[in-house]
């Protein structure tokens, strides 16, 4: 299962699972240097690993994601007029 760190309350690492579900995991069970963002792997033995190549993915979906979400969709012409809010004030 993988895990990804929300955020961070007192001493535990509030986290979200693929389902959606929210995990809280002790600061303590985590690997040293771990932030908001990052995904964790459960071992099966126990514990947790850093898995850096899937929070890569993950940032770079959420990127395209809101490029695309924010991506201008009616570009104004460069000849047109300024509008009113535009025009500067001497």
């Amino acid at each position: 299962m993988i895990l990804s760190i929300d955020r961070f309350e007192g001493d535990c690492a509030v986290c979200v699972d693929d389902q959606k579900n929210r995990v809280e995991i002790p600061r303590c069970q985590l690997p040293a240097g771990v932030r908001e963002g990052d995904c964790l792997r459960s071992l099966p033995e126990g514990g947790y690993a850093l898995d850096r190549e899937a929070a890569r993915q993950r940032r770079e979906e959420i990127l395209r994601l809101s490029r695309q979400l924010f991506r201008r969709r009616d570009p104004k012409p460069q000849d047109a007029e300024p509008s009113p809010k535009e025009e500067k004030q001497p």
